[in-house]
C-alpha cells in the first residue's frame, strides 16, 4: 500500500509550503515527546504564561498559550505564520485528546497552585 503522501507528492498535490510545514510539524511532534523530561517547575516560559493567565481556569486558551510557549523556545519555525499554524495544530492535538488534556490540565494546576 502506498503511503498518501507519497501519492499526494506524486500527484502534486502538495505545494513546498505544505512539504515544509509537514517537516516542522514532525519535528515539533519529535521534540514534543521530550517535554515528559522536563521540569515542569522550572519551566520559565509556561510559569510566565500562568502569571500572565493567573485566575484563568485550564481551557483552551491556557492550553495553547503553553504549547506556543514550549515550542517558542525551540526555534524551528521560519515564520510567524508557520509557528501559528503547527502551535494551533499541536495545542488541538493535545487538548483534544483525552490523556494529553488530563496532562495538560494538571500542568496547569501546578504552575497556578505555585507548586
Amino acid at each position: 500500500m502506498e503511503d498518501p503522501n507519497q501519492s499526494a507528492q506524486k500527484s502534486g498535490r502538495f505545494r513546498s509550503e505544505d512539504s515544509m510545514s509537514r517537516q516542522a510539524l514532525e519535528a515539533v511532534l519529535r521534540q514534543t515527546a521530550a517535554l515528559n523530561a522536563m521540569t515542569q517547575g522550572d519551566d520559565e516560559a509556561c510559569q510566565e504564561v500562568a502569571r500572565r493567565l493567573a485566575g484563568m481556569a485550564f481551557q483552551w486558551e491556557p492550553a495553547l498559550e503553553l504549547v506556543r510557549a514550549t515550542l517558542r523556545r525551540q526555534g524551528l519555525f521560519q515564520s510567524e505564520s508557520q509557528f501559528d499554524a503547527i502551535s494551533q495544530r499541536v495545542a488541538q492535538a493535545l487538548f483534544d485528546n483525552p490523556e494529553s488534556h488530563a496532562r495538560l490540565e494538571a500542568f496547569w494546576r501546578q504552575l497556578t497552585n505555585g507548586k
